[in-house]
Order: structure tokens, then sequence, then C-alpha cells
């Protein structure tokens, strides 16, 4: 999901593929300052679909911790929150927490987040950082160069295309492209936010980018 309003056809879905009724989904918030507030909020939401849903908040020494490994369990469905991705990547990245979220992956758990927690799913993972422009500047992503976005190790689940997201809301076209004509593997997949309303039944937009 590229960020704004989750679409309620897109969470059913969610929790379709992570077992309906049967569903154990684990919400993971740390790449926002107020994820412990929205994780819970994301959490109620998805027991009122019926799953059985917790929100985990936790830092990175925590991460190691057996006791927390053992919440994940039997968890059928993961979802990472929005915000800022390297906060949640240097939260579980390289854990014990993340090699117990691959294990359930690997068994057939549903993996997936919103915004900052879709970026984190691909390695390479783009970090939002501009090499050799200020942050604070209008010049931001005006131009397509190669060296220019800076990226980092993300969880790796998808590793044959890099994740952008707010992709047209926030115009970041020439960040993508940037990345995808000069490092492989050369496709990227822009994720919209989603639309304005929440009673909205279409999923996010998405764009592709590959260079041949």
């Amino acid at each position: 999901m590229g960020g704004g309003t989750q679409p309620a056809a897109l969470v059913e879905e969610f929790v379709r593929l992570a077992g309906g009724a049967n569903a154990h989904i684990v919400v993971m918030a740390m790449a926002s300052a107020a994820g412990e507030r929205s994780g819970e909020a994301k959490a109620a939401d998805l027991r009122r679909l019926g799953a059985s849903a917790k929100s985990l908040w936790f830092n990175r020494q925590q991460a190691d911790a057996d006791s927390l490994v053992r919440l994940l369990d039997s968890a059928t469905g993961i979802w990472f929150g929005g915000g800022d991705q390297n906060r949640l990547a240097d939260a579980v990245r390289g854990t014990k927490v993340e090699r117990a979220i691959r294990a359930r992956w690997e068994r057939g758990a549903v993996v997936g987040g919103t915004s900052a927690g879709a970026a984190v799913l691909s390695t390479p993972m783009i970090t939002g950082s501009e090499l050799g422009i200020r942050r604070d500047t209008s010049e931001a992503w005006t131009r397509i160069e190669r060296g220019s976005v800076a990226t980092d190790s993300g969880f790796s689940f998808i590793t044959n295309a890099v994740i952008d997201q707010h992709f047209v809301r926030r115009k970041r076209s020439n960040r993508l492209l940037s990345l995808v004509l000069a490092t492989p593997p050369h496709l990227g997949a822009g994720i919209d936010e989603g639309p304005p309303s929440s009673s909205s039944q279409a999923a996010a937009g998405a764009s592709w980018a590959q260079a041949s």
C-alpha cells in the first residue's frame, strides 16, 4: 500500500490471505514516532474484520528477546505501518524478530505494509535521501541522475524490484527512474496513495518503471 487511506477492499483481502476468521495478524508500526497508537488502531481495525490481531512495539535491543519472538509463532500475517522506513529497518533488520518474520513468511504467512512499511519490503530500499541535495531545497528530485538516490538494505521480501510509495502524489518519478536506470534490478514499483475516500473499494494504483 502506497500510503494515505487504506481501501476497505485491500484490508479485507489482506485478512482473507492471512486466513480470514482464523487469521493471526501482528502489526509493527515502529516506522512512526506515533506508531504505538496507530499500531493499536490498525490492530483494532483488523479485529473488526474477524481476525485475531495485536500490535507489537519494541526497539532494536528488545527485538532479540526470545519472549518477543514467541509472539510471532502463530502469526499468519504481518503488517508494517507507515512513517520512516529507516526507523523500521533499524528496529528489526538483522534481529531474531526479523528471522522469525521470514520463517513465518516461508511457511505461508502474508506480509504487507503501507508507505514506509511497503518501501522496507524491498532490497534495495529507498531511504528518502537525495545525495548531493539539501533536504530543505526546492530543487529536490528535479533531475534524473545516476547516484542521486540513497538506498539501504530492506527486508528483502522483494529483490527483483524496488518499491517507492506516495508515488504520484509526491512526484517521485524522477527518484525511482534515477535508481532503476542505474542500479539492478532495473525494475521499480511506484505505488500511489490510497483514494481520498475511505469508502472507496478501489485499490491504490501502481506504476512500473523498467530499464531495458
